[in-house]
C-alpha cells in the first residue's frame, strides 16, 4: 500500500496516472468512470497506511491504452474506493493476470510474452504509470477489421507472421483472421527501375577540368580557420585543400592555387 510519512510527493494527479505498488493485494482506483465492466454493492473496506480504512463500493474491469500506443492492459477485479488519491495497480494480480516485468535504471517495464505492453517511471518516490482509459477492446477505424488495423500496427507483417504471434498469445486472438491485398505492401514488393548508367567523362589532360568545393565547419581550427575550400583535377585526381578563416577568401586562394 503507498504511504507516505512525512514526506510530500509533489504529483500531478489525473485519470491516466496509475501507481505501480508491489504491496497492494488488489488493482485499486477512485475513479468510476475507469471501469469498462463494473458491479456496484461491493460492501468491504480496504486498510490504508495510515491505519485507516476506505470503503469498496464496487467491482470490475479497466482496460488502459498504455503509452506504447497499440498495447492494451486488462485490469481485472479492480476495486473501486472513492476515498484513495491515486489508481493503483498491484505487480501480484499483474503476474497472477500473465503479466511479466522488471525494473531497471528507474523504470519498470511490463511485458505480456516477449512483448513489451506499458512502462512506468520513477517520479520521486512513486512509479508511475501513465494510461488511457479504453472503453472497447480495440478501436477500429471504420471499414477496417482487426487484423488489418494490426497488419498496419505490426509494420505490414504477413499474415502467416502475425497467425504464429496469435498462437503464441502475444496479439488478441482473431477469429477467421483474413486480410485483403495491401496497396502499401504490394507497392513496397514492387521492383524499381535503375538509373541509367553513364559513362565517367574524364578529361585527357591534367588541368583541364578542375573541380571546386568549399565547405563551413562548426570548430575552428588553431590558426582560426572554420572554412575550407578544395580543388580536384578530373584528370589525376589529386587534391588540394586550403583553410580559410572566411569564405571570401576563395578567390584570393584560387588565384594563389592557379599561379602555383
Amino acid at each position: 500500500m503507498f504511504i507516505s510519512e512525512q514526506t510530500e510527493v509533489n504529483l500531478t494527479i489525473e485519470e491516466s496516472t496509475w501507481v505501480v505498488d508491489t504491496d497492494v493485494s488488489f488493482h485499486l482506483t477512485p475513479n468510476r468512470e475507469c471501469f469498462s465492466s463494473y458491479t456496484a454493492g461491493y460492501h468491504d473496506y480496504v486498510k490504508m497506511g495510515n491505519d485507516g480504512a476506505c470503503r469498496i463500493i464496487g467491482i470490475g474491469n479497466v482496460c488502459l491504452l498504455t503509452s506504447m500506443g497499440c498495447c492494451r492492459m486488462l485490469l481485472k477485479d479492480v476495486r473501486h474506493i472513492p476515498d484513495i488519491r491515486l489508481s493503483q495497480t498491484s505487480t501480484g494480480r499483474l503476474d497472477d493476470e500473465g503479466y511479466s516485468g522488471n525494473f531497471r535504471n528507474g523504470t519498470w517495464k511490463f511485458y505480456k510474452g516477449n512483448l513489451i505492453v506499458a512502462r512506468a517511471r520513477k517520479q520521486n518516490t512513486l512509479n508511475v504509470m501513465y494510461a488511457q482509459v479504453s472503453q472497447n477492446e480495440a478501436n477500429i477505424v471504420p471499414g477496417t477489421t482487426v487484423g488489418e488495423l494490426w497488419h498496419k500496427r505490426l509494420c505490414h507483417m504477413s499474415q502467416k507472421g502475425m497467425q504464429m504471434l496469435v498462437e503464441k498469445d502475444l496479439m488478441p486472438k482473431m477469429k477467421n483472421m483474413h486480410l485483403d491485398k495491401c496497396v502499401d505492401s504490394l507497392a513496397d514488393k514492387k521492383n524499381r527501375a535503375a538509373f541509367r548508367s553513364r559513362a565517367l567523362m574524364r578529361r585527357k589532360t591534367v588541368f583541364e577540368l578542375v573541380n571546386r568545393d568549399v565547405c563551413y565547419v562548426d570548430a575552428r581550427s588553431h590558426s582560426g580557420g572554420q572554412y575550407f575550400v578544395t580543388f580536384i583535377d578530373n584528370y589525376s585526381r589529386k587534391l588540394w585543400a586550403y583553410v580559410l578563416k572566411s569564405n571570401d577568401q576563395v578567390m584570393s586562394v584560387f588565384k594563389e592555387f592557379h599561379a602555383g
